[in-house]
């Protein structure tokens, strides 16, 4: 682990495999020495073992179960395994003169990376989570949007159409309708004119009549007060003369009064038909203005189809470009995370 990740965190390192190089060249010149120590001994031990076949005392040599080769080759494999014993023992004197010569300023250092490594940690996760709530978010809303695309694709063009089409004839079929009856109320009005203007006419008449028939009844009057003188001092034939004249001019005005209210309600019927005439007008213009309304409102729909499209696709490159976000921080936090693990096993290697 050490010789893999220790070069490039710990600063002292270099220096320590830098000695163990040292160290290790040293070792392979002691074993070469030792080796050829080694044959010295073996060509004294076989000297030694043929002068104690030829002993002045006479005695048997012992007898030897092993051959000499096979102690040569142990011996090989003893001098290989004391090398690597020697080479571990300076790699551990090595690493505890480094870790006793730390300063605890540098160990300080390492605690606080490692502590600001945990909290970038910690918030990596909550940034994570918020992001999770946010694609959460952004995933409904897409949702929502192809719910509302879906309908609006429901409801065709062809539909909408044939929705306009069937409008459009109702509305002209009322502005028909409603022409008709502007002409119907004209011809009503233009008949009213003409029964006021007959009325009138008669009125005129009537009176005219009724002027020449009390002017024949004066003169006639005359005619009888002259012919008979002796009638004007009878106080109740004159009497009875002007009361019958007093009637008649009060009925006449009666009925000249009726005619004038006549006249007037006629009026009042002609100003109304008018005002009927102009809403209907009115009535017509509306249903026009309907008419544009409506198809305003298709080509606005039309257009906020296509903006939610827009919209959706907006989303759904922004959900890709988040989630490769979060791929991006998952490999960071993986990292991190391998950071932590080398400090802190570092730590405890110190302690």
């Amino acid at each position: 682990f050490f010789l893999s990740r220790g070069k490039e965190e710990a600063p002292g390192w270099s220096k320590m495999f830098n000695g163990r190089d040292e160290q290790s060249v040293i070792i392979i010149s002691d074993l070469s020495s030792f080796e050829e120590e080694e044959r010295g001994v073996g060509d004294a031990t076989t000297s030694i073992s043929s002068e104690n076949t030829c002993s002045p005392l006479g005695e048997s040599p012992r007898p030897n179960k092993k051959s000499l080769s096979q102690t040569l080759e142990e011996n090989k494999h003893l001098r290989e395994e004391i090398a690597v014993l020697k080479t571990k023992l300076d790699f551990e004197q090595f690493k505890v003169a480094e870790l006793t010569s730390l300063k605890p300023r540098e160990v300080q250092d390492i605690l606080d990376e490692y502590y600001s490594l945990k909290l970038s940690k910690f918030d990596l996760v909550e940034e994570r989570k918020q992001m999770a709530q946010e694609l959460e978010k952004y995933k409904k809303r897409v949702i929502e949007l192809e719910t509302e695309i879906a309908m609006f694709d429901d409801l065709s063009i062809d539909f909408l159409k044939a929705y306009d089409r069937h409008r459009t004839i109702r509305l002209e079929g009322d502005i028909v309708s409603e022409e008709l009856r502007l002409v119907a109320v004209e011809k009503e009005n233009n008949a009213l004119r003409e029964k006021i203007d007959d009325q009138k006419k008669e009125l005129e008449k009537k009176f005219d009549e009724q002027k020449k028939n009390f002017e024949e009844k004066l003169e006639m009057l005359s005619g009888t007060i002259s012919q008979s003188k002796h009638l004007l001092w009878d106080e109740a034939a004159m009497w009875t003369l002007a009361m019958l004249l007093v009637c008649q001019w009060t009925q006449k005005a009666r009925e000249a009064d009726d005619l004038q209210s006549t006249v007037k309600q006629m009026e009042a019927k002609l100003i109304s038909m008018a005002e009927e005439r102009e809403r209907l007008i009115s009535t017509i213009q509306a249903d026009e203005a309907e008419k544009l309304t409506l198809k305003e409102s298709i080509e606005s729909q039309l257009k906020i189809n296509k903006e939610i499209q827009r919209e959706a696709d907006a989303l759904n490159k922004k959900l890709r470009a988040k989630e490769v976000l979060i791929v991006k921080l998952e490999a960071k936090l993986a990292a991190a995370n391998d950071t932590v693990c080398f400090v802190y096993s570092f730590c405890q290697v110190k302690c």
